[in-house]
């Protein structure tokens, strides 16, 4: 359990830096407001897409694993087992 929460702590801490380096790029940045807007328009719509993907692969991944412990590959498909 205690590898788990180190995991996490260094992931939060990449995300927190991450933006922190967003930010600063961001106020020191080359173009101009209207160009910068875009920019960071096009790269939130890009991070919400992979966000979104990569939430799509772990609700899959999570649910094989409870078909696999449970032993039942159609739990969480909607069939119903003969009885």
């Amino acid at each position: 359990m205690e590898f788990v929460k180190r995991i996490v702590a260094f992931g939060l801490g990449g995300v927190v830096g991450g933006g922190i380096g967003v930010a600063v790029a961001s106020l020191l940045a080359p173009q101009s407001g209207e160009q910068l807007q875009a920019s960071v328009a096009k790269l939130k719509a890009e991070a919400e897409a992979a966000g979104e993907e990569a939430r799509v692969r772990t609700e899959e991944a999570m649910k094989q694993r409870f078909r696999d412990k449970v032993n039942d590959q159609t739990a969480f498909t909607g069939a119903t087992k003969p009885v």
